[in-house]
């Protein structure tokens, strides 16, 4: 797992993440990209229609997942809990 960090505003890690990406996609392993809310938001939708475990599983199954602009906007209890879970998820599974 990495970690990007720099100030608001700046954009240079956002052109980091795509970057990032080339290596998995070259050797055929599939990344994911999707933005912190995006990410929030579609676990809470999928909570909510009961296909969590379905959602959970797809994220955990990305050779890499690259989740931008995570630290930017401030999460409820229950998004920060449900994005720790896909990075439980995604932490068990590659170390089983």
């Amino acid at each position: 797992m990495i970690g990007l960090m720099e100030p608001f505003g700046k954009g240079q890690k956002g052109d980091f993440g795509p970057a990032l990406a080339w290596r998995p996609v070259a050797r055929e392993s599939v990344p994911g990209f999707v933005t912190g809310c995006g990410l929030a938001n579609e676990l809470m939708g999928a909570r909510d229609e009961k296909i969590l475990s379905r959602t959970l599983k797809r994220y955990a199954g990305y050779g890499l997942l690259i989740i931008d602009e995570l630290g930017c906007v401030p999460f409820s209890k229950e998004s920060a809990d449900l994005i720790f879970q896909v990075l439980t998820e995604r932490n068990e599974r590659k170390t089983c």
